[in-house]
């Protein structure tokens, strides 16, 4: 079982790999767009199929899900999620998104939405090192604000 995970983890490293040093041209001018697909796992939450899109204009997120572990159905009228990207001695906010309700919430399946800079500032692929999203979401039983980072890319992992 844990040489299965191993393999898929590598094969997804080696796309992953291959998203980052591809580039491709536009006629005359070079022009790069990268694509990542991630996945990450914490202890109460998945992130599955989160996506990037970098090119040297902007950054396109999302389209991915936010999956509670293990729970068909969890009340809440908050959350929040912040995806970042550190790169050299940098972080740059990737997207966020805040719900505050006056009526209770299903949150066991959160779709994370897609959102596009187009302020024309964007990372370069090849510098990053890591990509986390932190979620926090109000527990009403507790009456406490709960919280959870989940590494969706980490450019030093090794699979040795």
């Amino acid at each position: 079982m844990k040489s299965a995970r191993r393999l898929v983890m590598f094969v997804g490293m080696v796309f992953l790999l291959i998203a980052i040093t591809s580039y491709s041209s536009n006629d005359s001018t070079d022009q790069y767009r990268n694509y990542f697909s991630l996945r990450g796992e914490g202890k109460q939450w998945v992130v599955k199929h989160y996506q990037l899109e970098f090119s040297p204009e902007s950054i396109k997120a999302g389209n991915g899900n936010i999956v509670m572990k293990g729970r068909s159905e969890y009340s809440t009228d908050s959350y929040h999620f912040h995806v970042y990207a550190l790169y050299g001695d940098e972080k740059k906010v990737i997207q966020s998104h805040s719900v505050n309700s006056h009526e209770d919430l299903d949150i066991t399946h959160i779709p994370t939405g897609t959102i596009e800079s187009s302020d024309g500032i964007s990372l370069p692929p090849d510098q990053i090192k890591k990509i986390y999203m932190t979620i926090e979401w109000y527990d009403m039983e507790s009456e406490q604000w709960l919280d959870e980072r989940i590494d969706l890319f980490n450019k030093d992992t090794s699979f040795n």
